[in-house]
């Protein structure tokens, strides 16, 4: 692709990894025209083969080397390459930045990339697409309904086993519980409030994470909401989210359905959320929408993230 159609396209996509093709499916569902950025061939070739557009090939320093930053960028490059990316588009000039979660490798990563934010005056948010969840949006309007969250728990068991297999760098997996987890994590941040005071136990370890294998704790958030946690990366078990409000236990697990239980019920009845839009990841066409609307009310701004990852680092035995 030439230089000057660069500077056409006020959306760029870099990466062109598993995750950036599922971006691309959601800007090709809003019609938006974007240009994508890659490093390597390999991913540069199979995204053009599922969709036949262009690839940028060479990396963004060298796209920003033949062309003005672009207003609105999508990050969707290795957790490891994150906070290089993002400063390069935060010196070029680019306002608008949609970094994909965790945003970074550990808070200190985070920390640079906000106090850059701020200094160049833009927009980054962090892309936890279980925001954008119908699931966690109805969840949110029983819960104003039934007059707030009284407690809550919820579980981020990973299956360790084939974590192990997967070939991400090493760092990524050693901060495993930011790297994956912390969907769980940002999803009840979102519907309870920053735990303000936590219990944290963490034991266990496990080849690729050495840091714990076992997480338990227990807290109060901001919102006067009492809550536990527990995950087991060497046993059984799977992501959830129980919120217990004066008229019912709510249960996000899996976290795309919505269950309610009732008071003096044993059974839960999944609650009716209509049909999510088939063939896309769920929740990202809305975040992108909003992202590129800027209608940043829902998004996890990289200050926030910066707060939160602090406490997620605890819970998960990193120093």
């Amino acid at each position: 692709m030439h230089s000057h159609n660069l500077s056409v396209h006020d959306l760029w996509l870099i990466g062109a990894g598993p995750m950036a093709q599922e971006y691309a499916h959601v800007l090709t569902a809003l019609r938006r025209e974007f240009i994508v950025i890659a490093r390597g061939d390999n991913s540069a070739q199979k995204f053009e083969s599922v969709f036949g557009v262009n690839v940028v090939r060479g990396g963004l320093r060298l796209a920003l080397n033949i062309s003005p930053a672009p207003n609105y960028a999508i990050v969707s490059v290795s957790i490891d390459q994150l906070k290089n990316v993002t400063l390069d588009l935060l010196e070029s000039g680019c306002k608008n930045i949609l970094l994909e979660k965790p945003g970074g490798l550990d808070e200190e990563e985070i920390g640079v990339i906000s106090k850059a934010a701020v200094f160049a005056d833009a927009n980054i948010f962090i892309g936890y697409n279980r925001r954008f969840f119908d699931s966690i949006i109805k969840a949110e309007s029983i819960i104003k309904e039934d007059g707030g969250v009284t407690s809550a728990r919820f579980q981020f068991t990973e299956f360790g086993s084939k974590i192990a297999l997967l070939k991400h760098p090493k760092q990524v997996k050693e901060r495993w519980a930011l790297s994956n987890s912390s969907h769980v994590f940002d999803a009840f941040v979102l519907l309870c409030g920053r735990p303000k005071k936590i219990n944290i136990e963490v034991s266990g370890r496990l080849d690729w994470h050495p840091a714990g294998s076992i997480f338990c704790g227990s807290g109060i958030t901001e919102n006067s909401v009492l809550f536990s946690y527990h995950a087991n990366w060497s046993s059984g078990g799977s992501w959830g989210i129980e919120l217990f409000t004066q008229k019912r236990c709510l249960i996000l697990k899996p976290m795309e359905k919505l269950f309610a239980l009732s008071t003096n019920s044993f059974y839960p009845a999944e609650v009716d959320l209509g049909h999510p839009r088939q063939g896309l990841k769920y929740g990202l066409l809305k975040q992108v929408d909003a992202f590129l609307k800027k209608d940043f009310s829902r998004m996890c701004s990289v200050e926030e993230q910066e707060k939160n990852m602090r406490i997620y680092s605890k819970m998960a035995g990193y120093r």
